[in-house]
C-alpha cells in the first residue's frame, strides 16, 4: 500500500493556523440576534431628499424664488446655486435671466432658453454693474435679439458646456480673466464668442457667424485696459463671415484650426504666440500677425493669400505652407510686410505656393527654408536682408542600397534651398 506524505512546511502551516482560528472563535460577537422585532437603521426617503438638498442647496429659478421686474423674467439678487426645471421662454423686451448678484452658478441642467423668435432682450445679462465670480453651465441659449450670454461687464465668469444658437447679437459674450469651455456658438449674427483679456478659451467652436467666430477685446467691467491677452486651446473657428480667431495684444493660441472664413484665419495683434495650430481656405491670409509675434510648428494650406504675414521683429519659425494664393492676388507660403524689420525666418517648408518665401521688408534674417514648385519665383526678396545663400538643390540618381545619393549644393549649414 502506498502512503502519501505530506510535507513537513504544510503541516507547520496548518498547525500555525490552529491558534489563529481558536483565537477568532474565542474573540467573535454572538451568532444569535438579539431577542424581538429588527427595528430599520436607515432613513426615510424623505430624509435622505432633505439631506441631498441641504447638502446642494440650489434654488430653483421660478417666479416665486427668483422674479423678475420690468428688465427681467427673472432674476438673481443673492449668491448662490441656481437651476432651471424646465425650459424657459423669452418676454418681449426682458432679458431671460438677469444676475445682479457675486458669487452665482446657473445650471441650465440640460434646458433650453429661447428668445420668442428674437422679441427678448438678451438670454442671459449683468445688469450694467460689475458682477464676480458667475458661473454658468449645461445648456442652450438661442433665439435672442441680444446675446445668448451678456456677460460683458462681469469679472471672472465661468461658461462650460452651452450651446448659443441662431442669437442676434454675440452667442457668448464675458468679461475679463473669464473661463469658457466646451461651449458651441453658431449661427449668431455677431461673433460667436466676444471676451476679454487674461481669458482662456478651450476646447470651442466657432461656426457660421455673423463676424468673427473668436473676438478677443482690450478692456473689461471692472475698467481695466492692461493685462495679457486671452489664450486659445484647441478651440475650432469655421465658415465665420470675417476673421475665424480676432485676437488682440498678448494672445496665446495652441493648438486651434480655422478653415473657410470669408477674411483670415487668425488676425493675432502685437507680441502673439501661435502654435501647433491649422489655417486652410480662408478668404484672405492663414495667420496674420503683428510685431514681435511667433509662429511655430504651423500648417497653412490654400488661402487666398499668404500662409503666413509677419510684422516686425517676428519669429517664423518650422511652418508648412502649401498652395496659398489660391486667390486672384499674389500669394506666398510666408510672406514679411513691407514695413517689418529684425524678423527671423527659419526651417520652414513652402511649397506649391505663388511664392514660398517673399520677404518685402528689411533686415531679416532668412535660414534654412526649403522652398519649391512655386507658380512663380520661389525666393523673392527685397535688398538689404540677411539672406543666407538660396540654393537649387541637386537631384540624385536612382539608388538601391547603403549609399548614393547627391549633395545638395551647399555646406553652408544655413542655406536656403530650392528645389
Amino acid at each position: 500500500m502506498t502512503r502519501t506524505k505530506t510535507p513537513a512546511r504544510t503541516v507547520l502551516f496548518l498547525s500555525g493556523l490552529v491558534p489563529l482560528i481558536t483565537g477568532a472563535m474565542l474573540y467573535a460577537g454572538p451568532l444569535d440576534p438579539p431577542a424581538g422585532p429588527i427595528e430599520p437603521s436607515g432613513k426615510t426617503t424623505q430624509e435622505v431628499f432633505d439631506r441631498v438638498a441641504a447638502v446642494e442647496a440650489r434654488t430653483a429659478i421660478n417666479a416665486t424664488n427668483t422674479p423678475g421686474d420690468d428688465d427681467s423674467t427673472f432674476k438673481i439678487t443673492e449668491p448662490g446655486s441656481y437651476y432651471l426645471t424646465a425650459n424657459i421662454i423669452g418676454e418681449a423686451s426682458k432679458h431671460g435671466i438677469e444676475i445682479a448678484s457675486d458669487n452665482v452658478t446657473l445650471d441650465l441642467n440640460g434646458f433650453n432658453m429661447s428668445g420668442a423668435a428674437g422679441v427678448a432682450l438678451s438670454g442671459i445679462a449683468d445688469t450694467g454693474g460689475v458682477v464676480r465670480s458667475a458661473r454658468i453651465l449645461n445648456g442652450t441659449v438661442s433665439g435672442w435679439s441680444g446675446s445668448g450670454i451678456d456677460l460683458q461687464n462681469a469679472v471672472g465668469v465661468t461658461v462650460q458646456r452651452i450651446n448659443a444658437t441662431a442669437n442676434a447679437g454675440f452667442g457668448i459674450d464675458v468679461g475679463v480673466r473669464s473661463v469658457i469651455e466646451s461651449c458651441l456658438a453658431h449661427s449668431n449674427g455677431q461673433s460667436g464668442f466676444r471676451l476679454r483679456q487674461n481669458t482662456i478659451v478651450t476646447r470651442c467652436s466657432a461656426v457660421a457667424n455673423g463676424v468673427h467666430g473668436f473676438l478677443q477685446q482690450i478692456g473689461g467691467g471692472d475698467g481695466t485696459s492692461g493685462g495679457s491677452g486671452a489664450r486659445f486651446e484647441a478651440c475650432e473657428a469655421s465658415l465665420n463671415a470675417e476673421d475665424g480667431i480676432n485676437a488682440d495684444n498678448g494672445a496665446v493660441i495652441a493648438g486651434c484650426r480655422a478653415g473657410t472664413n470669408g477674411s483670415n484665419g487668425v488676425n493675432a495683434g502685437v507680441g502673439a504666440r501661435i502654435s501647433d495650430s491649422t489655417a486652410t481656405s480662408n478668404s484672405a491670409v492663414g495667420f496674420l500677425v503683428g510685431d514681435a509675434s511667433s509662429v511655430a510648428s504651423c500648417t497653412a494650406v490654400s488661402n487666398a493669400t499668404h500662409g503666413i504675414s509677419a510684422a516686425s521683429q517676428c519669429r517664423i519659425t518650422g511652418n508648412r505652407c502649401t498652395f496659398n494664393g489660391a486667390g486672384p492676388a499674389l500669394g506666398a507660403g510666408v510672406f514679411v510686410q513691407a514695413s517689418a524689420v529684425q524678423c527671423l525666418i527659419e526651417s520652414n517648408h513652402c511649397s506649391s505656393n505663388d511664392h514660398a518665401l517673399w520677404i518685402s521688408g528689411t533686415n531679416n534674417i532668412v535660414v534654412r527654408n526649403f522652398g519649391g514648385a512655386s507658380s512663380f519665383e520661389n525666393y523673392r526678396a527685397v535688398a538689404g536682408n540677411r539672406l543666407a545663400p538660396v540654393v537649387f538643390a541637386n537631384t540624385a540618381a536612382a539608388m538601391s542600397g547603403n549609399t548614393g545619393g547627391a549633395a545638395l549644393g551647399s555646406t553652408d549649414p544655413n542655406a536656403n534651398f530650392s528645389f
